[in-house]
């Protein structure tokens, strides 16, 4: 089925993060997001206008919403008016938990239903709206997720499989809301290094490692080394085993292959989306530059392209 809107936020997130600034490359597919926004709320399933789906039209994702409007704010600016009909959007689904579900507010848990991985994502990308970290509705959230996580410090993702993208949008999202040493973080980065293949990459643990799931560790665990430099030769090792795993799956066009790591039927169903996988790389290794630099300022530039 196509993906669009999806793909297009992976990619315009992956190049903002890159660099340099695209600003005119982007102008396009920003304004499609504004386009494709939705501009009708709904009375059955009491939701305000300003999300977005996975297509134009189609029905509005908590997930696609909070990414889009991350993307709309870092081209745009917060007071854009399709950030703030968003932001409002998110608001107004949050579930009484503190959570967000998919797409219908307090739903069932379950595919649909609220979701560790969502929920860190939303409030990521309410942070980068200007939403304070000691908003109350934020604080609520972020505990929500810390209470699933599971006795070896993970979390789960219902869209994706294993436990590796809920443990890294956990680990990040604790980093920006600066509980990055408490034992919550502590226990998510542990449990991240300690189930890396030998090969540098991350996987279910059932079968070989992907792109994605690396790129997804690698992201988090480069984000709270730049922020809360740890000086343990081996994880940074780690890291850098990860960074050469991507670069080294990298294809002679420049994407990554991918792998079938998408939930679309819950355990049932995976597919594999190159794209999704090439936003993914390419924002991993963008994080693992920054946090070279933070940690190795006499390194250079050109040393980690």
């Amino acid at each position: 089925m196509p993906l669009d809107l999806t793909w297009s936020q992976f990619a315009a997130r992956a190049l903002l993060d890159a660099g340099p600034p695209w600003p005119d490359r982007l102008a396009p597919t920003t304004a499609m997001f504004t386009r494709s926004q939705g501009r009708h709320g709904s009375e059955l399933l009491r939701y305000p206008p300003g999300g977005w789906g996975h297509v134009a039209a189609s029905w509005p994702f908590s997930l696609e919403t909070a990414e889009i409007a991350a993307v709309l704010v870092r081209t745009n600016g917060a007071g854009d008016p399709a950030v703030t009909a968003a932001v409002r959007w998110l608001w107004a689904q949050q579930d009484r938990a503190g959570s967000w579900s998919l797409t219908v507010r307090n739903s069932r848990p379950g595919g649909f239903g609220p979701c560790p991985y969502v929920t860190a994502q939303v409030v990521l990308a309410l942070l980068d709206t200007g939403v304070a970290p000691t908003d109350a509705r934020i604080r609520r959230a972020a505990d929500w997720v810390t209470a699933r996580r599971e006795p070896d410090g993970s979390v789960e993702a219902l869209w994706y499989r294993g436990r590796v993208p809920g443990t890294s949008a956990l680990l990040e999202m604790l980093g920006r809301l600066g509980r990055g040493t408490g034992e919550p973080a502590r226990a998510a980065a542990a449990h991240l290094y300690g189930t890396q293949n030998p090969d540098g990459s991350w996987g279910d643990g059932a079968a070989p490692g992907t792109v994605e799931e690396t790129a997804w560790a690698l992201r988090a665990l480069s984000t709270a080394a730049a922020r809360h430099p740890v000086p343990d030769a081996g994880r940074s090792t780690a890291r850098g085993a990860a960074t050469a795993y991507l670069l080294d799956t990298q294809r002679p066009d420049g994407s990554w292959p991918g792998g079938p790591v998408n939930d679309h039927v819950r355990a049932c169903y995976r597919f594999a989306d190159p794209v999704i996988a090439t936003g993914l790389a390419l924002r991993a290794l963008a994080a693992a530059r920054e946090d070279a630099r933070a940690t190795t300022p006499a390194v250079t530039h050109e040393e980690y392209r």
